[in-house]
């Protein structure tokens, strides 16, 4: 099976989790976005959503864009404006705002999640996007996981890393009067207390371990004195 027939799409971000992503499996299609997309090798599709690209790095647009025309099919580069060569995709906004409302087009993600929506895959697996900071926050983590919820409303299946903050589950009004840096601290320190969890008993596993292994080696030295 080839990457073109595939029923599931995986979307990335540059967060820590996007390592564990299938990037190797046929049955994933792989969607990365922005210039750190190409290095996120091997990928299908590439997001370039806005009209400016000198916004990370001035000096390197030309260059940027000349890597995005030398991308070949079955590739594809999608785009809401022409950018060139023969994978360019360049696709309807107006559409796309029809059919989910422009309110939730708020970052690269939303289009992603949106156009692999009208995909109809099996499931939607997403790494390394976690949205945690600044606006983002507010706006951005919202149209996420309002496509993410959209997505489980039509029977496609989901799949985030645990690790991910995408997971965070703020309180609704008139529960919530947590902070945005409160709320992410609480979930980071849930995080850590995990991971010490699970080094104590990594750490115990081992302590058991060791002593198994002393016991049996005053065992054996014991024997040996007795008989000599």
């Amino acid at each position: 099976m080839s990457r073109r027939d595939s029923k599931k799409i995986a979307i990335l971000g540059t967060g820590v989790s996007w390592a564990d992503a299938p990037l190797h499996e046929k049955e994933w299609k792989i969607w990365v976005c922005n210039r750190a997309g190409l290095q996120q090798q091997p990928w299908d599709r590439l997001f370039e959503i806005h009209r400016n690209l000198d916004y990370e790095n001035p000096a390197a647009k030309e260059s940027y864009l000349a890597e995005l025309r030398q991308v070949t099919a079955p590739k594809e580069v999608v785009s809401i404006m022409p950018i060139g060569g023969p994978a360019n995709l360049v696709i309807d906004r107006d559409e796309l705002f029809k059919k989910y409302g422009r309110i939730w087009f708020s970052s690269t993600f939303s289009y992603m999640l949106a156009m692999a929506i009208d995909e109809k895959p099996e499931e939607i697996g997403i790494w390394g996007i976690d949205l945690e900071s600044r606006e983002e926050y507010v706006v951005q983590f919202s149209s996420c996981r309002h496509f993410i919820d959209l997505a489980r409303f039509v029977g496609i299946k989901i799949t985030v890393p645990d690790k991910s903050f995408l997971l965070r589950d703020p309180a609704p009004y008139p529960d919530r009067f947590e902070t945005v840096l409160a709320h992410t601290l609480e979930q980071k320190a849930r995080s850590i207390y995990g991971q010490l969890a699970d080094a104590r008993h990594v750490l115990r596993e081992t302590e058991i371990r060791l002593y198994m292994k002393l016991g049996a080696s005053e065992a054996s030295n014991t024997g040996e004195q007795s008989s000599s």
